[in-house]
């Protein structure tokens, strides 16, 4: 991420998020100048100082292989950003770390974080709910926790047991995320004149749940929060 000429650090925003993550972090502050994570889901929005010098890596880990790639239930990593010494064994960390440390970029740190995520799922057997889970969250991002239940031909109680076993989250929070993604996207790309629509279009019941929901996850107003982005972008993009 380019730095502007006189800035020594850049303040982020990062939106919450049903997807858990592999990260490699590099930077002269960090012991060794890198270090991996298991970021978990998160429900509310963060925002960190990033310090020149200091750059990452992240590669989203799909919901039905949370177990296989982490090695601990999926509930254990919720809002948490754990390392990754702690839930692997020692010589699969010195591994990933050591490939990681010869990565001229964070494009190829990525590609090894994805190669290791293939390798962890395919020595890892999955099971039903895996397959059932990942068909339930595609159901989730334009439906009701009643109405993915009645299309599975499954209880609430059922989709709510085992999606949060696999993931971490209930379904209801799986779709409050993916709800307030779909309004900060459509505020983004096609404008925030007309709040009502962005609301509708989102799958809000009204303009005031579409606030409610701002302010619990953002913590501050619709406008305000897509000002942070907004921001953000222009840094991003600066050249």
């Amino acid at each position: 991420m380019p730095f502007p000429a006189s800035a020594t650090h850049l303040d982020l925003v990062a939106s919450p998020s049903a997807n858990m993550y592999l990260v490699a972090r590099y930077g002269p502050s960090i012991p060794g100048g890198l270090d991996v994570h298991a970021l978990g889901a998160r429900q509310r929005v963060h925002r960190k100082r990033i310090y020149r010098g200091h750059r990452a890596a992240f590669v989203r880990v799909p919901y039905e292989t949370h177990q296989a790639v982490f090695g601990v239930p999926a509930s254990a990593l919720v809002g948490r950003t754990i390392p990754i010494e702690a839930i692997w064994s020692r010589s699969a960390a010195e591994d990933l770390i050591g490939k990681l440390s010869d990565a001229r970029d964070s494009a190829t740190a990525a590609s090894v974080l994805e190669d290791v995520i293939a390798l962890r799922v395919a020595s890892t057997p999955m099971d039903a709910r895996h397959g059932f889970v990942r068909r339930a969250a595609g159901l989730l991002e334009h439906a009701n926790v009643g109405d993915v239940s009645t299309q599975l031909g499954i209880s609430d109680r059922h989709l709510r047991r085992v999606f949060q076993e696999v993931t971490g989250l209930n379904p209801k929070t799986f779709a409050r995320l993916k709800r307030f993604d779909r309004a900060v996207s459509s505020a983004l790309n096609n404008g925030e004149s007309n709040w009502s629509s962005v609301a509708v279009d989102a799958g809000y019941y009204d303009q005031a749940h579409l606030i409610a929901d701002f302010h619990v996850i953002a913590g501050t107003t619709p406008q305000k929060f897509l000002a942070e982005v907004r921001d953000q972008r222009r840094l991003i993009a600066f050249r």
